[in-house]
């Protein structure tokens, strides 16, 4: 699919057999396609698999399933620099992104989680290859990550994660797992943990899964609650954690529904 704007409609599962998965929207060899405004209310609300994707951008849905991007050893990027873009969008399940894939700006989107149904990390990568990235997870509000928020089981490098606002509670199971799980062979000088609050409310949890991920550059986060911080470094700048800006978009079918930080709600007229 290459060219193709996607938006202002309405993705409603009427199965009879839920367990057995269906798609929203399923592209092979998407380049240039600009998915937004959409109410996908499926299991996966996207899958871009495998191919060379390129310069697709995906904004201000509402997606109550995943956005699966993956491809072996991340695929190539183009000369743009940027495979995805994922921004302004309303997700609602523990599992929200599937990786790897190399090229991605991921910014500004609410991930917003029943404590509840805990089942998922927020990005989730279960392939072997190694990937060169790069990949940004910036400006975003998560509420109520479940197992975590960022675990890869492949090799992934260049992976940035900025400024974020992250908010634990103790979940259903609950969940004790360090928020960020990278491979122990992955190249922990170019993945760096910034700028970042990160609290934790009931639970206390670990910022990291394993001992090798403590050679990430880490500094400047804000923590709260946050179990391992004897572990590694976390050197003070001048510079403020948390969001550069508050977040504040529409989304939905017609902008139906209206984010104003931690709060969805609908849109006046709607």
């Amino acid at each position: 699919m290459e060219d193709c704007e996607v938006f202002n409609n309405r993705f409603t599962g009427t199965q009879v057999a839920p367990e057995r998965g269906y798609y929203g929207i399923k592209v092979r060899l998407g380049k240039r396609c600009h998915i937004h405004h959409n109410a996908i209310e499926t299991n996966f609300s996207m899958e871009f698999p495998f191919e060379n994707d390129e310069d697709n951008e995906i904004d201000h849905n509402v997606c109550h399933g995943t956005i699966s991007i993956p491809k072996h050893a991340g695929g190539p990027v183009p000369k743009s620099g940027k495979t995805f873009h994922i921004h302004h969008n309303w997700f609602r399940d523990t599992y929200s992104i599937e990786f790897v894939r190399n090229g991605v700006e991921i910014d500004h989107n609410l991930f917003d989680f029943d404590a509840k149904k805990d089942h998922g990390n927020l990005i989730s990568g279960f392939g072997n290859a190694p990937a060169n990235g790069p990949a940004s997870f910036h400006d975003n509000l998560v509420n109520n990550p479940g197992r975590g928020v960022i675990w890869i089981n492949e090799v992934f490098d260049n992976l940035e994660v900025y400024n974020n606002h992250i908010v634990t509670r103790t979940t259903a199971t609950p969940r004790l797992e360090g928020l960020f799980g990278f491979n122990a062979d992955c190249d922990f000088k170019t993945i760096t943990i910034r700028d970042n609050v990160i609290e934790c409310q009931g639970q206390e949890r670990p910022l990291l899964r394993n001992r090798e991920s403590y050679a990430a550059r880490i500094r400047n986060n804000r923590l709260k609650n946050v179990s391992d911080t004897a572990r590694f470094e976390n050197p003070q700048g001048g510079k403020p954690a948390g969001l550069e800006a508050a977040l504040k978009f529409e989304c939905g079918v017609q902008g139906e529904y209206t984010i104003d930080g931690w709060q969805a709600r609908p849109s006046a007229g709607q």
